[in-house]
């Protein structure tokens, strides 16, 4: 007796997961940019951590800033940023509650000296790695 496995296949209703390469640029100054390796599911973001590169400027050029971005909560919508060992500094990222898309925004919100600064990023390309 022979037994045929046949492949099956996902109901409708199931939710796509997939890994991304996200592209963003600063609105103010899109020489700004930064880079983010995420899993997404159903379109929105399903990553506890998220690794990252930013070209920033340092008060005197661009500078390329490897860091890791790691999810306040279960909602996976707000992450911290760290950028370093020993990082001191307070940066959030928040996302909207809703699949990516290219032209979507990002709200960066930094503190620094008790004082809070929020900056603007722009998805410029979302790509699907496993494509």
């Amino acid at each position: 007796m022979s037994t045929t496995i046949q492949p099956t296949v996902a109901p409708a209703s199931a939710v796509y997961k997939t890994a991304v390469k996200i592209d963003l640029a600063y609105v103010d100054d899109e020489t700004q940019k930064m880079r983010i390796h995420a899993i997404v599911s159903g379109g929105k973001l399903a990553s506890p951590e998220m690794y990252c590169h930013l070209v920033e400027w340092n008060g005197e050029q661009n500078e390329l800033q490897p860091g890791i971005l790691t999810a306040e909560d279960d909602s996976l919508l707000k992450y911290e940023g760290e950028w370093g060992y020993g990082d001191k500094s307070d940066v959030r990222f928040e996302f909207l509650d809703r699949p990516l898309s290219v032209g979507q925004e990002v709200l960066r919100v930094d503190v620094m000296s008790g004082e809070r600064h929020e900056y603007t990023y722009r998805i410029v390309d979302i790509t699907d790695l496993l494509k």
